[in-house]
């Protein structure tokens, strides 16, 4: 039978621009930055295709194709069996195109993290035939990712992500630090019925609700409520929150960022103790307004002295104008003395320009032996709340102070200081790191080493502290025997490194009392060395950083059991 032979034409400019474009396309695979690859579904994954740019690797094609190499030897062996699961349940479920993200090794040993958009072809009769891949290098991208979650999981504020059902999906380390808890304890639990306090919970539900329930973009909210921790302790966290939603507008859950304002709480409690402790003083105690001179605050017996005043003859009123004019004029601390009857009082006028007011204390003189009696206490109340503003601040230091002072006062009798002396070492002890009130509280009790800016910020306290009181009329050099505490024999300490004799006595006592305290007592990065460890710390720095003599007082009192920590 005649068989016919039919010939087809092709154009060879169309034969041509065919070509052209394989070449480009070949050129597209080869050259670009990703990597195909096509490799068998079977054991090892051989490779059937790998375009040249696997030499981005270091690899060449062909190692693979000599069957030198397969797709799995180039997997991460900590990665593989993960790799292989998934690939294995998508096949099971006819899935024919996902993602996956693991790490693989180049030529030279190095690890390299990738995407790999993989694609399965089936035979006809849906068996799955091969695996086509485009993998990207991708590590530039995950060390970012990493970098960003360390910043987030090592900020000093709390971070907490929740699902739409307040399911905690992610935290960081300050939120573990507070709470006292592990990330497995925390994951996958209810952040409110867990870690509000049960009296609140209702409140915190409905917020958490109208947040996820609103359709809003972007939007940031703001909220104050109390946590509790593991060990109930309560913790009052100003937060700032967003809602997560998909590119639909769905929400996904609550991202948010809280401050632990609990210290600052405390401060403000201690600051109004303060206020009350001063309207409770017997003695008259106002507070000014630098700017028209309006009486802010006056405790009873102010008001009684106003009343007086009034009463008083064209002299009196005369006397107290003259008062309130020098109070909104001066810049630094005085005096002044007014008659009234038959009483003799002295107003001490100390400007507090940082917030625009002036304190006047009134003392009436006209007994002086009662009136150094009231100074005495009240001075003593003002030294101890000072301290207390900082504890509150800083409970790893709390009593740190009240125990240096006790260790100077006996360092300072044992070397013959006299009483008049001994009350102002005592005194400077007390508040010798008041000026850390402005140090912030995540670094006063951060866990680990400073760093040398954090540091080198602390290293301003001494500086802070005596600039806090050096407005303050004191009997004693208070505000220098602060300042110098941390300055060294030998010039080596701050903030002026003074050397030898030019450094206060008292304040060489306090750097010897202070230095053994801390170095005994438990610190947040540290344990305590004990008073052994400590003993031996001063003695190596005695006739270097400290008094040799003071350090020997020390070092006796301390063997005679006089000192103890």
């Amino acid at each position: 039978m005649d068989q016919t032979v039919r010939y087809t034409k092709i154009d060879t400019s169309e034969l041509a621009d065919l070509r052209a474009h394989a070449k480009q396309l070949e050129s597209i695979i080869n050259r670009g930055p990703s990597i195909t690859f096509i490799w068998e579904l079977s054991e090892g994954w051989p490779v059937a295709f790998v375009s040249e740019s696997i030499s981005f690797l270091g690899y060449q094609p062909a190692q693979f194709f000599d069957g030198e190499l397969e797709y799995a030897d180039i997997i991460l062996p900590e990665d593989l069996p993960k790799i292989e699961a998934e690939v294995e349940s998508y096949l099971t479920q006819g899935i024919n195109d996902f993602y996956q993200r693991y790490r693989i090794k180049t030529r030279a040993g190095n690890v390299r993290w990738v995407s790999d958009w993989t694609h399965i072809t089936r035979n006809p009769d849906g068996s799955p035939c091969q695996a086509q891949g485009i993998i990207l290098d991708i590590t530039d991208s995950v060390q970012a990712e990493d970098r960003a979650q360390h910043y987030l999981r090592t900020a000093g504020n709390i971070f907490i992500a929740l699902d739409a059902n307040g399911v905690i999906t992610e935290v960081n380390d300050k939120t573990l630090e507070i709470i006292e808890a592990t990330r497995e304890d925390m994951i996958g639990t209810k952040w409110i019925d867990n870690f509000v306090p049960e009296r609140m919970r209702p409140k915190i539900w409905n917020i958490f609700q109208d947040a996820i329930g609103k359709n809003s973009k972007d939007e940031i909210f703001e909220h104050e409520n109390q946590i509790i921790s593991t060990t109930a302790k309560q913790h009052t966290i100003h937060w700032y929150f967003t809602v997560d939603r998909d590119a639909d507008g769905i929400a996904l859950g609550i991202i948010a960022f809280g401050a632990d304002i609990t210290d600052r709480q405390l401060a403000e409690k201690t600051a109004h103790d303060l206020a009350s402790m001063l309207l409770e003083d017997p003695n008259p105690v106002f507070r000014i307004d630098d700017k028209n001179g309006d009486t802010l605050l006056a405790n009873n017996a102010a008001n009684e002295l106003i009343n007086g005043l009034v009463q008083e003859s064209h002299n009196g009123r005369a006397q107290w104008s003259a008062l309130i004019k020098l109070a909104k004029e001066t810049d630094i601390k005085t005096t002044f003395e007014l008659k009234l009857a038959e009483r003799s009082l002295l107003f001490h006028i100390v400007p507090v320009s940082s917030d625009n007011y002036t304190n006047l204390y009134v003392t009436d003189v006209t007994d002086l032996e009662k009136t150094s009696l009231a100074l005495s206490e009240t001075l003593k109340k003002t030294i101890f709340a000072l301290s207390s503003v900082l504890e509150a601040r800083d409970p790893y230091t709390a009593g740190h102070e009240e125990r240096v002072a006790e260790i100077a006062v006996k360092i300072g009798k044992s070397m013959g200081l006299d009483e008049v002396r001994l009350h102002g070492l005592e005194l400077a002890a007390t508040i010798h790191d008041i000026g850390k009130i402005k140090i912030p509280s995540e670094i006063l009790s951060k866990p680990t080493r400073l760093s040398k800016v954090e540091f080198n910020l602390i290293k301003t306290h001494p500086e802070a502290g005596a600039n806090f009181i050096r407005g303050i009329d004191f009997d004693w050099p208070l505000a220098d025997i602060i300042e110098q505490h941390h300055e060294r024999m030998d010039g080596s300490g701050y903030p002026k490194g003074l050397m030898g004799k030019d450094i206060l006595f008292e304040a060489r006592i306090l750097g010897v009392a202070d230095t053994l305290e801390a170095a005994a007592s438990h610190r947040p990065y540290r344990p305590g060395l004990g008073i052994e460890s400590a003993t031996k710390i001063i003695q190596e720095g005695a006739g270097t950083a400290f008094d040799a003599d003071i350090v020997k007082a020390c070092v006796d009192l301390v063997n005679a059991g006089e000192i103890t920590l």
